[in-house]
């Protein structure tokens, strides 16, 4: 596992009510460090149970990341990254894509 950012070791861990970085959430859900990374897109690429799936694409890293759809499309937008979703997903769930 990754050392976490510095700001998320001072901090301790996170506690209901805390002001918390983006960056700082995103290690403590996933163990994945962003604070070096560029958010170059984001994945919606599942969906089972009524329950969307997404990965995120950063620069620092060498394959798609998982990461909860919240989260990701929070840092895409922050990002201003482009948003994808697989349209088998949105079909399975229930939104029509226009031709």
């Amino acid at each position: 596992m990754k050392e976490p950012p510095k700001s998320y070791e001072t901090r301790g861990h996170i506690r209901p009510g805390d002001r918390v970085k983006l960056e700082d959430y995103v290690f403590s859900l996933t163990g994945i460090d962003i604070t070096n990374s560029k958010v170059e897109s984001v994945i919606i690429n599942g969906f089972d149970n009524n329950i969307f799936y997404a990965r995120l694409l950063l620069s620092q890293h060498d394959k798609p990341v998982d990461c909860p759809p919240a989260i990701a499309l929070a840092l895409g937008a922050r990002a201003q990254a482009p948003i994808f979703a697989e349209e088998a997903v949105l079909g399975k769930a229930g939104i029509d894509v226009p031709a």
